[in-house]
């Protein structure tokens, strides 16, 4: 049975999606991208001005952040980031999903300029 040429993870925080994600890739022999990377990468050419909602956690101490705020506001603050990163995501994952066109371990790096 073929391969998928694009896998995506999802699922809470910390709960070990980049670990999984980088021994699927490693044995797939896939790139493998991180919506971190992905977020850093969109971030590092817009501004708080230009794209509010992506940037709105800038300057922010996580830790006193989780303490301070509900899972709801915590969860609705990653939804509108992750909805504002959506444009670039799906560009990634159409660019790497073209028929006939395989993408290997070290054709694709992360914003880091590393793999997963």
């Amino acid at each position: 049975m073929p391969h998928p040429k694009v896998l995506i993870l999802d699922g809470p925080l910390m709960i070990g999606k980049l670990s999984v994600a980088r021994l699927l890739a490693s044995r797939l022999t896939y790139g493998c991208i991180s919506t971190d990377d992905i977020g850093l990468t969109i971030k590092s050419s817009t501004t708080s001005e230009t794209h509010p909602r992506l940037h709105s956690m800038d300057d922010i101490d996580y830790r006193e952040y989780y303490i301070e705020h509900s899972a709801e506001e915590i969860l609705a603050e990653g939804m509108d980031a992750h909805e504002e990163m959506w444009p670039g995501i799906e560009a990634i994952i159409k660019t790497h999903a073209v028929p006939g066109r395989v993408r290997r371990l070290g054709d694709v790096a992360g914003a880091s300029g590393r793999n997963c």
